[in-house]
This record gives structure tokens, C-alpha cells and sequence, in this order.
């Protein structure tokens, strides 16, 4: 079957991603091909689409499938490729007499086919023009929908784009996608809605009332949730850090002496208690912005200290079943800026899992009798997940 399509309409088709348009056979000149390359990207972190991504090129492809054979790696480079979800091949032409290649591509595009995955094929010429390629291989290229790509002003496009450099970014970023949510399968975190890696999703902010959007908190509200996935990757790290000082512990390494992994521990720790405090922060001062029937210029409540206060003269109670949640982050918080004492908790670690410890000395008035306060990671995370929901439903609460 063969169509003809524009551009445009080949890129809805990839915003869909659905089977009935796989395999699909693109042919045109290879700026075509490399410029729907680019919206397919686009399209798929626009929509969120979590499918891991194989982007091949036919020379390329070529010169990795001989080293991995030259190298004893060739079941590694298979697996890589056949765990896809999706398989991009481009510059099918170049693979041209090369038979163990060409023997390589036919199974491989046997297996997507068989398991129903989606196959996107891109080549300067239609099967029927394909020279030095096995019978088969253009057999099964006969049953792609066939559409050739037509010509558009190239004013607009990006030139000279590597594939080299698609066919690294595609695996590298669908790898570490895929790593970081089998890690967030096993490991407490903030949930956002998404991987550091994804980036944030709009779908995943709250709905805002006129006043807040005159405020300007929508992109407020973007950059700080967007924040928050950093603050997950620091997570991820803190656990692999703690991971390892577990094992050098545990063994009476000498690595230990040279307090190294001690120090990044307890350094990620205070990274991920400023950042928790800097959103509660600002989430205090952006409830407390929409719960003044005027607009206002001065914020008067902008941090956990002050609604600690306001809550005491039963002012601004607005997140009251949260408030030794909130007593704890600021004591710890305060303690990591300012308490002298508290580095001689850098070495504690938790023994089950990672933990947070602060030794206050009372605002330095009494650095000899500080007081030790601890609590686990997962703890403080799940305690911050509940404040989380209930600031975005509150926030969601006044564009009602």
C-alpha cells in the first residue's frame, strides 16, 4: 500500500504512535527524514509519551553491528536494541551488500513486527528502487504503509543534523528514563507525576483562578515543581551514597577514614532539606496571597516561620494538620544554616536506611548540650508527599 503524505500529516501520525501505522515505510531526500526525526521527538515529550525509543542509522548501524562482533558483544548490542518499544531505522539504502547486516536487520525487524511494536522505517528511495538489499528484506518492506514524504521549504529546518548524535540522545535518554523509574519503583520520592529526566508535565499542576494567574504564579508554580525533580535526582543519588557507605561500613573499609562518602551524604542531605523548605516557602506565601480578598503588593506570610507564628495567634491555619511536619523542617533547616554544633552529626548514618540527624544548639546559646533531633529520609518524604497533595488542592481549591 502506498500513500502520499506531507509532513505535517506524517507527524500526526507520530503524536499517535499506534499500531495500525506500523510498519511504516518513509522515503524522500534525507533532510525529510532527519526533520521528522525531530518532530517525533518533540511529539513525544510534548505528549508524554513513555515508550523507549531504538533510533538506528544504516551506516552507523552497520559499523556498531561489526564491532559488536569483533568485541564478543553482539548479544548485548541485540538486547539493547530488541527491549525497545519503538524501532527507528533510517538510511535503510546504506546497509546495501552487506549480507551479515542485512541478515542482522531482517530478524530484528521480524521481532518488532512479531511483538506488535511500532517500526518506522526511512530510506532516500521506495522498496521497489532498494539495490543490493536481499528479496526479503524488500518483501517486507512492501507491507509497510509506504508514504513519501513531499517537498517543503528547507528555510525553517535545522541542517546537517548527526544522526550519529539522534542515535546517542534517543538511547541515552530512553535508558536513563527507564533507570530512573525502575529506582523510583524502590525508592521513596516526591511524587511529582514524572522522572527528573521526563521533565514536569502541565497536566500535573494545579488549575489557578484569575488572581493567581495575575500574579504570576503559573510559571512560580512550573519552576518550583520542576525543582522538585531535581530535588528527586538528589534522592536517587543520596540512596546510592548511602548504599555504599552500608558496604564500606560494613567491611571496615579504609575508604572510610578518608570521609568522602560521609561528607556527600550529609551534603545531600542539606540539599534536599533547602529545597523542601524553599517549596513550603513558597507555598505558604502563595496560599497566603490567595486568601486575602484584596491584591496585594507586600507578602506578609512568606515562610514556615512565619505561619508557625501566625498560627499560634490563630491567624493564617491554612495547612494546621501539617503544622509538626512543618515545626521539624524548620528546626532542622535552621539548624543546617546556623547551628555550630551540627557538623559533628556529618558521620551518622542510618543503619536500615538513609536518615536525617541535626544537633541544635538551642540558636548557640548552649553548643555543649545541643539537641539531637533525627528522622528518617523515607519518612520526611512521605510526610512532605502529604503536604504536597494538600498544597496543590488547596491552590486548585480557589479556581473554583
Amino acid at each position: 500500500m502506498q500513500e502520499k503524505f506531507s509532513e505535517k500529516l506524517i507527524s500526526l501520525l507520530f503524536y499517535s504512535v499506534r499500531v495500525e501505522y506500523s510498519p511504516l515505510y518513509l522515503y524522500g531526500e534525507e533532510w525529510q527524514i532527519e526533520r521528522s526525526l525531530e518532530e517525533l521527538l518533540l511529539a513525544f515529550n510534548r505528549n508524554n509519551i513513555n515508550k523507549s525509543i531504538c533510533v538506528l542509522n544504516g551506516e552507523l548501524f552497520a559499523n556498531q553491528f561489526i564491532l559488536s562482533i569483533s568485541g564478543d558483544y553482539l548479544e548485548t548490542f541485540k538486547k539493547r536494541i530488541y527491549s525497545s518499544d519503538i524501532l527507528i531505522f533510517t538510511g535503510l539504502e546504506k546497509i546495501r551488500d552487506k549480507d551479515s547486516v542485512q541478515e542482522f536487520f531482517y530478524f530484528m525487524f521480524d521481532h518488532f513486527y512479531e511483538h506488535k511494536k511500532q517500526i518506522i522505517i526511512g530510506s532516500a528511495v521506495p522498496p521497489s528502487e532498494l539495490c543490493g538489499i536481499a528479496d526479503r528484506i524488500i518483501t517486507q518492506m512492501q507491507g509497510c504503509l509506504i508514504c513519501e514524504l513531499e517537498n517543503e521549504e528547507m528555510s525553517t529546518i535545522e541542517e546537517n543534523i548527526s544522526n550519529e548524535k539522534l542515535f546517542l540522545s534517543f538511547i541515552e535518554y530512553s535508558d536513563k528514563i527507564k533507570q530512573e523509574k525502575l529506582l523510583m519503583s524502590e525508592i521513596p520520592h516526591i511524587k511529582t507525576g514524572t522522572t527528573p529526566s521526563e521533565g514536569l508535565n502541565t497536566k500535573f499542576l494545579p488549575r489557578l483562578s484569575p488572581r493567581a494567574k495575575e500574579y504570576g504564579f503559573e510559571l512560580k508554580l512550573f519552576n518550583m515543581i520542576s525543582s522538585l525533580n531535581m530535588t528527586n535526582e538528589i534522592i536517587l543519588e543520596n540512596y546510592r551514597i548511602w548504599k555504599i557507605l552500608n558496604t564500606v561500613a560494613s567491611h571496615e573499609n579504609p575508604l572510610v577514614g578518608h570521609g568522602y562518602f560521609f561528607s556527600k551524604h550529609s551534603q545531600l542531605n542539606a540539599y534536599i532539606i533547602y529545597d523542601i523548605r524553599r517549596f513550603i516557602d513558597q507555598v505558604i506565601a502563595i496560599c497566603w496571597c490567595l486568601t486575602q480578598e484584596k491584591e496585594v503588593n507586600e507578602v506578609q506570610i512568606d515562610s514556615i516561620g512565619a505561619y508557625l507564628n501566625s498560627h499560634c495567634k490563630g491567624q493564617f491555619t491554612i495547612f494546621g494538620k501539617h503544622l509538626d511536619f512543618l515545626e521539624l523542617v524548620n528546626n532542622i533547616s535552621n539548624t543546617y544554616k546556623h547551628s555550630v554544633p551540627n557538623d559533628m552529626a556529618t558521620p551518622l548514618i542510618g543503619k536500615y536506611a538513609p536518615s536525617i540527624y541535626a544537633l541544635d544548639g538551642n540558636r548557640n546559646t548552649n553548643i555543649f548540650e545541643p539537641v539531637f533531633t533525627g528522622i528518617s529520609l523515607e519518612q520526611l518524604i512521605n510526610d512532605f508527599n502529604l503536604f504536597y497533595q494538600d498544597a496543590l488542592a488547596i491552590i486548585d481549591s480557589f479556581a473554583q
